[in-house]
């Protein structure tokens, strides 16, 4: 990967694609300033961000023979007619490290903005070890990699570990991150050890069960079956001050200091202790974004009519008032420590999503 990397660095792509913002996705802006570029920014722009076929002899001299291939090995790229052209994938840039990820229904390399916002909020660690669960495309590995800390990486999906391990190299950090093909529960399962941070972005939509989504998104009723999962699996697994950190979205009632969630019951029935920053709330039956958006995916995986699915989807979380974003930092609580879980309400004097 290193003629990759140098090609990236040299033609100013990084700056390129800043420009428009960290984590940005503005397709008409990329292709409207590319326009007036010349090789070989225009070329690696077309390739790795617009989606455009390129000469694969142009994009081999540039990117470099071992590079191409591993790319098209993980189906990165695809070779057709003798021409190369993104699967599907973006390379995007954030904090200094580059990333190839996917936007689209069902992606083998996720990236939202509970991604980002996992990274943003993510504690900063040094020289420790970090245990990264649900790690898709090595974001937040990569980020806690970045400060010299210890970095196990847990997968799931095979292709998807192809993925990250491009992600690694490009950015040189295949050294410091061990990358595992494995469900976080096989892994706690076959794995002993402890870890100063255990970090997981899990699937956090709260989801009917019959409703048909994309398994990435799919959380369970409540948004938080993989959570618990998580929680009971690795139970006892975190060093002295030690702490669980991930985002999510589930179901709310009350308000203030009277808030309640399935997600609190979740840590004080596992003895937790520690905050949950609530982010942003958004009504259930009311006229948010987020309802309606889930409604809108409900009638459609349920060949329903917009109206019927928003009814419907009312029953199904009758008794809670809002959807809610979260992100959490729990730790287990010592014998002589009160069970406290301190609600940070963000969502109070600022409207947003993950971020106000």
């Amino acid at each position: 990967m290193k003629q990759l990397r140098q090609a990236l660095h040299e033609s100013g792509y990084m700056q390129f694609y800043l420009f428009f913002g960290e984590m940005n996705l503005r397709y008409r802006d990329w292709a409207v300033a590319a326009a007036g570029m010349k090789a070989p920014l225009r070329l690696l722009v077309s390739l790795f961000l617009l989606g455009e076929a390129v000469p694969a002899s142009q994009a081999m001299k540039l990117v470099g023979e071992e590079a191409t291939k591993d790319l098209v090995s993980a189906r990165i790229l695809k070779a057709e007619g003798g021409t190369l052209q993104s699967n599907s994938y973006h390379l995007l840039v954030h904090r200094g490290l580059f990333y190839f990820c996917q936007v689209i229904n069902e992606p083998v390399a996720y990236l939202g903005e509970d991604s980002v916002a996992l990274g943003q909020y993510q504690t900063p660690l040094w020289n420790s070890k970090v245990l990264d669960l649900c790690s898709g495309p090595g974001i937040q590995a990569m980020y806690a990699a970045q400060r010299g800390n210890r970095v196990t990486a847990v997968e799931q999906r095979r292709e998807t570990c192809d993925i990250q391990r491009v992600n690694l190299r490009i950015n040189h950090l295949e050294d410091r991150v061990e990358l595992v093909n494995a469900t976080a529960s096989e892994f706690a399962g076959a794995r002993t050890g402890r870890w100063d941070q255990i970090l997981f972005n899990p699937p956090l939509v709260p989801i009917p069960g019959k409703m048909q989504v994309p398994s990435v998104r799919h959380g369970g009723h409540d948004g938080l079956e993989l959570v618990g999962e998580i929680l009971e699996s690795y139970a006892g697994r975190l060093e002295a001050g030690g702490c669980f950190e991930f985002v999510g979205m589930s179901l709310l009632k009350g308000k203030g200091t009277r808030v309640q969630s399935p997600l609190l019951e979740l840590a004080r029935k596992r003895r937790l202790a520690g905050r949950v920053h609530l982010l942003s709330r958004h009504e259930i039956g009311g006229n948010s974004v987020v309802f309606a958006m889930h409604a809108a995916s409900y009638a459609q995986s349920e060949a329903i009519s917009p109206q019927t699915a928003r009814a419907q989807l009312s029953v199904e979380y009758a008794g809670f008032r809002n959807f809610f974003l979260y992100y959490a930092c729990l730790h287990e609580r010592s014998a002589r420590e009160k069970q406290v879980i301190e609600i940070v309400d963000m969502s109070a004097t600022h409207y947003g999503g993950w971020f106000s």
